[in-house]
């Protein structure tokens, strides 16, 4: 190279022994090799960046193949930088693989963990998670339909309480993902053991098998992926034969208990007697000079490596803390060394560890030059080298020194090297998913690093790109918790990068955004910050802008405001008229608010755009079902089952819509022929059951509920239908019974367990153990209206009867026909001796369609002996059994 004008010291040259930490090494022997049984089963080292973490790591792992042990030791050594918990695990297998000792059922999970997990947390999540909860509820409304006058209301209560669809929604990805990284982790740990007490073990003994994992943690940011992970492998049985050694800035966070069960080597500074044994291998001796390098690098590893390579006479002028002279040291050496070559200053940007080939992308480069400087870079003092791959980059105090220093030389160099670099991350990304690759670890490094170079980017392009890329990346769950991490990476590297304040804003949104938890609301508000910052960019990007309206409205829902998610669901369409989730999302809004009509017209628009899509036939039949429409709605049913016969809850639906259609005046052949299509459908009994009990026929419908049980003795549904009959008949031991089995089986199902007090308080009274097991029943969801009916009659069976006036009153503001609350509501009134309030709250409860079966007024002979005169006078007739 002709701009160095000054030759260094390779590995080679400086040789490979390690130099000090003796006591370290010796811990590490005696504890974790020399031992039966390792004394801990983790290790830490920690300590200042430049301290020589990675490199003490490194001769640890060097000292299980030359140290003689009795057993046979496997190993892998991971440098942990952006990777999820699933890749680090999915790293130490292949390593363990190519030493003979294969994770096989690991290897199987892992591949059904990667087919699984890339399910985004988008647009097509939430229809499929509101399709699915708004079934669950239609199944516990119907059962409690016959009971409470409201048989098949339960597709407008699924539309008002839809909003519960999307916190869920919006949490199950994670719950998916923490369930099943949970399960991988169980198959890494099973496969490891099996290691240990596996065909080694039937030849000799357990200990004739050691693992032992190193960790080097190359962010700050990693910590939290590895304490995941080591979170997870705390919760299973890890053989005591397996060793975690970690090198990480700072000691893991844990229990006082984790942390009395590991080791932990904090590193110091070298003292002067270890920095001269240091810097002899560097060639330097003479007393006075190590002395000096002793004092202005206080005894910092990496300052050392760096001040030894320096011509002495530069170093006569530094003074201060060795932080401080690095910042001077650094770029005098950059210049020594590489002339009035910029190329060390700009490695200093590289977003990853980087590779020869990586060097295509500066463009100052000439293609025959590629190599030679390559080989220069990796002369260099200060290099690491990752062993996973062989990749190579700056430690971490020196790339920022030389970041700073090649912005304060050129700020326009530093954003043209920003751009060839994002070019050229961008080219990898499409190699890698041309080839398949797209979710491996190098896509996902390669990906971040490319997001990483357009937010340093000062142009609108690139930054539009950089959250767009962000956003899309964010969908993935898995991907999500390394994505975070980056992002706080950047922001507290905005300063030293100079980084526009409009970037810096966007990335705090984002991450308020990604890091949402339960505060919907704090997300919400970052999304509107991020659609303002975008919205003023000169050229606006119309389909960001568009998708970022749509999550807003995803959050609207979750935030139970369906008319401003609706706004900004059209607020999308006005941007982007094409895309088929957009009128998905809208139509399924207008569900909520009950603008059917204008549902099934979005519903039709997204299957013109994605014909293929089973959940917008399930919506729309849900639409057309809520309009009466019920040809139409079985049409789509139909369809639905085309693509996919096996979606959960189909046939319910189908069900649902026959019984529906029936209710109107049609024929209940309907439900003959979906049990002539199969006679084991336990569900088709139910619902021909309820049908048959809501036109009078009790025997046959008894009939019906009792094959249901025969075909399916744990069905809460069939219980429940089988109550109701028995009410209908006036045994209410048998009713309870049912009733009680319902709610036990199903234990959501408030309607069962309000139906079994209301039994109990029909046989004996207003006794104090049924307000006891009302108040149980309405800690279950204290909103929900059913809970605040439960609640209401409590509180009456305390006599306070204002605070259960003012319960039902706002049960009954969420369910206006709420036939059941009805009646507690007049036993309030008249209790209150509101008599005209009371009658006419009875009068309301006897015009129902379905009105309540008369065994269920028994509680209004409780009026009998405490207000005798509105009894005598307001009951006479009702049909009070007694």
């Amino acid at each position: 190279m002709s701009s160095v004008s000054q030759r260094l010291r390779s590995s080679k040259e400086t040789g490979k022994s390690f130099i000090g930490r003796v006591n370290e090494q010796e811990c590490f022997i005696q504890h974790a090799l020399a031992a039966d049984i390792p004394a801990y089963q983790m290790f830490t080292i920690s300590g200042r960046a430049g301290i020589g973490k990675s490199a003490l790591l490194a001769r640890f792992h060097e000292l299980v193949s030359t140290t003689e042990q009795p057993y046979r030791c496997f190993t892998a050594f991971v440098e942990v930088r952006w990777m999820t918990p699933a890749h680090i695990m999915e790293e130490c297998a292949h390593q363990l693989r190519l030493q003979g000792a294969p994770l096989t059922a690991f290897e199987d999970t892992l591949t059904s963990y990667k087919a699984a997990s890339y399910q985004r947390l988008d647009e097509q999540a939430f229809l499929r998670t509101a399709y699915l909860r708004q079934q669950q509820l239609l199944g516990q409304e119907a059962t409690s339909g016959p009971v409470i006058g409201r048989l098949y209301e339960a597709v407008a209560q699924a539309a008002r309480s839809a909003f519960n669809v999307f916190p869920q929604a919006w949490a199950s990805t994670e719950k998916f993902r923490d369930r099943a990284l949970t399960e991988l982790v169980q198959a890494f740990v099973s496969d490891l053991n099996w290691l240990i007490a596996g065909p080694e073990a039937e030849k000799s003994s357990a200990a004739d098998c050691r693992v032992i994992l190193f960790f080097d943690l190359w962010e700050v940011a990693a910590s939290e992926t590895l304490e995941l992970l080591f979170s997870l492998l705390r919760q299973t049985s890890l053989s005591k034969q397996i060793v975690l050694v970690v090198a990480s800035r700072d000691p893991l966070a844990g229990s006082e208990e984790e942390r009395q069960s590991r080791y932990n080597l904090d590193l110091a500074e070298l003292n002067e007697e270890e920095t001269g044994n240091y810097l002899a291998r560097y060639g330097i001796t003479e007393a006075e000079q190590i002395a000096m390098l002793w004092r202005i690098s206080r005894g910092l590893p990496l300052a050392l490596k760096i001040f030894a390579a320096c011509p002495p006479e530069k170093l006569k002028k530094v003074s201060g803390p060795e932080t401080e002279a690095l910042t001077y040291v650094l770029p005098e050496f950059m210049r020594g060394v590489a002339g009035d070559h910029d190329l060390g200053w700009k490695v200093a940007l590289f977003s990853r560890p980087f590779a020869h080939t990586d060097l295509h992308a500066l463009r100052s480069l000439s293609a025959q030059d590629h190599v030679s400087y390559y080989r220069w870079l990796l002369s260099l003092p200060f290099i690491e080298c990752r062993t996973i791959d062989g990749k190579h980059r700056y430690c971490d105090p020196v790339q920022r020194v030389l970041r700073q220093s090649l912005l304060e030389r050129s700020f326009q160099a530093v954003v043209v090297t920003s751009r060839e670099l994002a070019q050229h991350y961008q080219r990898e990304i499409e190699l890698l998913e041309a080839s398949g690759k797209k979710g491996s670890a190098a896509w996902l490094e390669a990906v971040l690093a490319h997001i990483y170079q357009l937010l340093c980017m000062p142009d609108a392009v690139g930054y539009c790109s950089a959250i767009e890329q962000v956003i899309m990346l964010g969908t993935e769950a898995d991907q999500r918790s390394v994505l975070i991490p980056m992002l706080h990476q950047f922001a507290r590297d905005a300063s030293l990068l100079r980084i526009d304040g409009r970037t810096q804003s966007s990335v705090e949104q984002l991450l308020r955004y990604f890091e949402v938890g339960t505060d919907l609301q704090g997300a919400r508000e970052a999304v509107d910050a991020l659609i303002a910052m975008v919205a003023d960019l000169p050229a606006k990007p119309v389909s960001l802008i568009a998708q970022m309206y749509r999550r807003r409205g995803l959050l609207s829902l979750a935030l139970s405001e369906p008319d401003q998610a609706n706004d900004d669901f059209s607020k999308a369409l006005t941007l982007e008229q094409d895309v088929a989730y957009g009128h998905a999302l809208r139509g399924l809004a207008q569900t909520i608010v009950h603008q059917n009509q204008r549902a099934v017209e979005d519903f039709t628009r997204a299957l013109r755009l994605t014909p293929e899509n089973v959940w917008l036939y399930v919506h729309r039949a849900m639409a057309y079902l809520h309009l009466g429409a019920y040809e139409r709605a079985l049409n789509d049913v139909a369809h639905a089952a085309l693509l996919d016969p096996d979606l959960p809850y189909l046939y319910t639906l189908r069900n649902r819509i026959y019984w529906q259609w029936n209710m109107k005046g049609y024929r209940l052949g309907s439900f003959d022929y979906s049990i002539e299509e199969d006679p084991q459908d336990a569900q088709a009994y139910v619902m021909r059951g309820m049908a048959l009990c809501s036109l009078g026929k009790l025997e046959q419908a008894l009939a019906s509920f009792n094959r249901a049980l025969a075909l399916e003795e744990n069905n809460a549904q069939a219980y429940a239908g089988r109550g109701h009959a028995y009410l209908e008949q006036g045994k209410l031991e048998e009713a309870r019974a049912d009733f009680a089995q319902a709610w036990k089986l199903n234990p959501s199902d408030l309607s069962s367990g309000l139906m079994e007090q209301w039994t109990i308080l029909c046989q004996r009274g207003p006794v104090a153990e049924c307000a006891a097991q009302l108040e149980r029943l309405a800690e279950y969801d204290r909103q929900h209206s059913l809970a605040l009916l439960c609640r209401g009659v409590a509180l009456l069976l305390h006599k306070r009867y204002a605070e259960a006036l003012a319960v039902l009153e706002q049960s009954l503001a969420q369910e206006p026909e709420q036939v059941e609350a009805l009646f507690w509501l007049a036993m309030i009134h008249a209790y209150l001796e509101q008599e005209q309030q009371a009658m006419e709250a009875l009068m309301r409860v006897q015009t129902f369609m379905h009105p309540l079966p008369e065994v269920l007024l028994l509680p209004l002979r409780w009026l009998e002996l405490e207000r005798p005169n509105f009894y005598r006078l307001y009951t006479t007739s009702l049909p009070v059994p007694t």
